[in-house]
């Protein structure tokens, strides 16, 4: 319960920076996500397959995801260890970490995707035929 009020007082000491970030950072990575995603699914649309454009969302959300994190990250770190925050240093530590980061992502988002795929759909339909 203690985490939870530092958050909740970390929140409202810094709600402008924030802002700051969710415009800054995380506003253009979903921009990019939507439409990326859109142009992307739109042969699988048209020939009326929900499977593949499902996996291609859940590959693309799961890498933004990843992408999402390294600002609120170094937010909290800098908070811990020196009780101030500063914006030109989320930002260098976003930048600096965000290739790493991504590379992580895709990794992650292509293993999961994949593990959907052949595990839960065979799965399902060996129940179906059971």
């Amino acid at each position: 319960m203690n985490a939870f009020k530092k958050s909740i007082k970390l929140y409202k000491e810094n709600y402008k920076s924030i802002l700051l970030l969710c415009l800054t950072i995380i506003f253009p990575i979903q921009l990019a996500y939507t439409f990326l995603i859109n142009y992307v699914t739109i042969p699988f649309e048209f020939f009326l397959n929900p499977l593949w454009p499902s996996l291609l969302h859940s590959f693309f959300m799961l890498i933004a995801l990843f992408l999402m994190h390294p600002p609120f990250i170094s937010m909290v770190s800098q908070d811990r260890r020196h009780d101030e925050i500063k914006i030109g240093r989320l930002y260098a530590d976003s930048l600096q970490y965000m290739f790493s980061i991504y590379i992580v992502g895709i990794c992650y988002a292509f293993i999961v995707t994949f593990g959907f795929l052949f595990f839960l759909i065979p799965g399902i339909v060996i129940s179906i035929f059971f």
